[in-house]
């Protein structure tokens, strides 16, 4: 018998979609209703300003909103309706991390968001959402674990 940690899983497969299309540029942007206005502290700002390209890349439409302030008018869409404001200034926090490469931040970045996105353990999927999860779960290139280690499955 198989137990499934279906936020391991779905974080693999969030995971590996969201990387297959950054990786091909692909990432589709959904627009917000109304835009997410987030204040930032000027270092932010800065930093921001400097890597707006890549949030771009990213699949985040921003522009800038008056003083240090932003106005976040898209998110990708394959995390559907996520705590924009934090996603988004998690984001920019990995940006000041010391990480060895640019490969590492980008693949930080990536798990970042596929773990914020995930499905949360505890929550309860019908039974439609679990053979899908599993179905998914099987099409990745590593099923075995999270983007972080954890396994997805245990016997």
């Amino acid at each position: 018998m198989f137990i499934i940690d279906q936020h391991a899983a779905h974080e693999r497969i969030m995971y590996e979609k969201y990387r297959r299309e950054f990786e091909d540029e692909s990432i589709n942007t959904q627009q917000l209703i109304s835009p997410e206005i987030i204040d930032l502290t000027n270092s932010e700002y800065i930093l921001l300003n400097e890597n707006l390209d890549y949030f771009r890349k990213m699949g985040f439409e921003v522009e800038n909103f008056g003083s240090n302030s932003i106005a976040i008018r898209g998110v990708p869409f394959i995390f559907g309706n996520p705590s924009i404001k934090n996603l988004f200034t998690d984001l920019l926090d990995t940006l000041d991390k010391d990480i060895k490469s640019s490969y590492d931040t980008r693949l930080d970045k990536l798990m970042k968001l596929a773990c914020t996105s995930a499905v949360k353990s505890g929550d309860r999927l019908s039974n439609i959402e679990i053979n899908a999860l599993l179905k998914d779960l099987a099409q990745c290139e590593n099923p075995y674990s999270c983007p972080h280690g954890r396994p997805t499955l245990i016997e």
